[in-house]
């Protein structure tokens, strides 16, 4: 067995030590003493070493000596007690120890480093959060923090959508509107987009904005001297960068609106970098700066963190099969010819519907081989930050694995993980996602970030299918009745199937009644609150719902009066007929 040492020096490097296989006494195995902070408080001259042991083996705490081999002594009376049962636990060199019958295990000093696969590692998910799982998954860029729903962006000083950090209208603008972006021959720093308001961005040729961001972070750095990378980057907008003359000559010369800001961010990684030479500054390739500029290389020190939007659900970018993952695919290796360190930044679930069925597992392989091909350092997965969200769980583990090694063998590892979790329900969640993924790939349709239900209507969200879905969830659920844990986590692939049969194509009103019932009674019963990045659940039942029953009796009426029609005009036609002939004959 292998167990992973966090150096406390905070580098990628990773160092494993190799356990010969011991079967010990039954007592908590080494996760849950992380979990629950089982641990004698004990001073060490090495390096801590957070264990990665299961299944009978268990293995506590292990602190490496200088040069020399430790054991953990650990009395067996006190295994498997709450927190503060393990505090006379005692670390002695060999041989010290002379205790009544303590287990005893002996290490041997490291001789192997190794590299994650990524080295920044997030996944954006509710349930990646609780209880530090985290931590266990190896997600470094996740930390949990009181006050933070979403938890912290670790290692990172400002995250994205910066600029007006850095140089507040609120206080700028009144003053000094050259500023901010010339617009339609207006200096603003919003405007209208349809019939909102968005915000637009800052000019970037400004001397004296330069000045002001340089300051600002510097600044900021001063008061956070522990984070690695500083983020400079456009707001969440689709408004076009500032049109001034100098701003467009400088887009125009390198052909893409990203030259300004990544002229802007290199000159600001090159000022700062002199002062601070260990830290990492990044902007965004996103919305109007997304194409990186022609003739422009990114610094050394500078991180491009490339948003994949809309990006492909469906397609690896690695093949670029289809329109989204094509243009993905030329994005991610183009901006690898410029740029020595990037972070995808990429969205795993339907922000329109968290609990509709969505068979993205299938890419992911390719995708994360292809990522390490073109210089990508990070990948941010995101998920969402809502409770309960489709499959929230598995896709959290199985993407977390894959980023720390990406040679993992992900289908096995899935299989491992429904078998584990699901029991005696394993077959039929297994059928349901492969019926699920063969569907939609036969179809050749794309899978986004804001898809409909309806978009998918004929392949893998057709009725015929989302019944032996129905099906299948109905025979797991039965199958696990006297296994609590596996009922519970049935219930939630269920909870997202009666989602689809409540949302389907098809004029069932009856079934989705039905489904909306029980799905209600899954979704509080697991405290969902959302069914959308931004709406209620409650909207659904009251309000979305109720709207799709009322379209499907109007469709009904419809029908029915079409048919009434069809057959009135079947009877009043030949008999027009009869008499017209009659007429003509008399």
């Amino acid at each position: 067995m292998k167990v992973v040492v966090y150096r406390p020096g905070g580098g990628l490097g990773q160092h494993r030590l190799q356990l010969q296989k011991l079967r010990l006494l039954n007592g908590p195995d080494a996760s849950e003493v992380l979990q629950q902070g089982l641990l004698p408080d004990v001073s060490h001259p090495g390096d801590a070493v957070q264990p990665g042991g299961q299944g009978g083996f268990r293995v506590l705490f292990v602190v490496i000596g200088d040069g020399e081999a430790v054991d953990l002594l650990l009395h067996p009376a006190h295994q498997g007690k709450q927190r503060g049962a393990l505090l006379d636990a005692q670390l002695l060199p060999l041989g010290r120890y002379q205790g009544p019958g303590p287990v005893a295990i002996r290490l041997e000093n490291y001789d192997e480093v190794i590299n994650p696969s990524i080295a920044w590692r997030k996944q954006f998910q509710y349930e990646a959060l609780q209880n530090n799982w985290y931590d266990k998954l190896k997600l470094n860029g996740t930390k949990a923090k009181e006050g933070f729903k979403e938890g912290i962006y670790a290692q990172w000083g400002t995250w994205c959508h910066t600029q007006f950090q850095f140089v507040p209208p609120e206080k700028y603008f009144d003053s000094h509107p050259e500023y901010f972006a010339l617009i339609n021959g207006k200096r603003c720093y919003k405007t209208k987009w349809h019939s909102s308001d968005m915000q637009t961005h800052l000019c970037l040729t400004n001397e004296d904005v330069y000045e002001i961001v340089k300051a600002g972070m510097k600044s900021e750095i001063q008061k956070n001297p522990e984070a690695l990378y500083w983020d400079f980057s456009i707001m969440d907008t689709p408004i076009e960068v500032c049109q001034c003359p100098e701003c467009k000559r400088i887009n125009t010369k390198y052909q893409s609106n990203s030259a300004t800001i990544i002229m802007f961010i290199n000159r600001l990684a090159k000022d700062l970098g002199k002062e601070f030479p260990n830290l990492m500054f990044s902007t965004l390739a996103y919305q109007d700066c997304i194409n990186p500029p022609l003739g422009l290389e990114v610094e050394q020190n500078v991180v491009i963190k490339l948003c994949a939007n809309p990006g492909s659900q469906g397609y690896s970018y690695s093949v670029g099969a289809n329109k989204n993952s094509k243009q993905i695919k030329l994005l991610l290796e183009s901006w690898g010819n410029i740029a020595k360190n990037i972070v995808v930044w990429d969205y795993v679930v339907d922000f329109n519907h968290l609990l509709l069925p969505f068979p993205n597992y299938d890419v992911q392989k390719a995708n994360i081989d292809f990522y390490v091909e073109n210089n990508v350092m990070g990948v941010f997965h995101q998920g969402s930050r809502e409770k309960g969200d489709e499959m929230a769980d598995m896709r959290t583990y199985l993407l977390s694995r894959q980023m720390w090694d990406k040679d993992i063998d992900f289908e096995a590892l899935m299989k491992k993980y429904i078998q584990l979790n699901y029991g005696e329900a394993s077959p039929y969640i297994e059928e349901y996602l492969e019926t699920m993924s063969e569907s939609y790939i036969s179809h050749n349709k794309e899978l986004n970030l804001y898809d409909n239900p309806s978009e998918h209507k004929y392949d893998y969200l057709s009725a015929s299918n989302i019944a032996k879905y129905m099906q299948l969830t109905e025979k797991a659920m039965a199958a696990v009745q006297d296994d609590q844990m596996a009922l519970e986590q049935v219930e939630k692939v269920r909870m997202c199937v009666l989602y689809a049969k409540c949302t389907e194509s098809s004029l069932d009103i009856a079934g989705k009644k039905a489904a909306a019932e029980e799905m209600k009674i899954y979704t509080d019963k697991f405290g969902v609150t959302k069914y959308h990045e931004v709406l209620e659940i409650e909207k659904f039942y009251n309000d979305v719902f109720p709207g799709i029953i009322k379209r499907n009796k109007i469709s009904i009426s419809c029908v029915i009066a079409s048919c009434i029609l069809g057959v009135g005009l079947l009877v009043v036609i030949p008999f027009k007929i009869r008499k017209r002939k009659t007429k003509l004959l008399e």
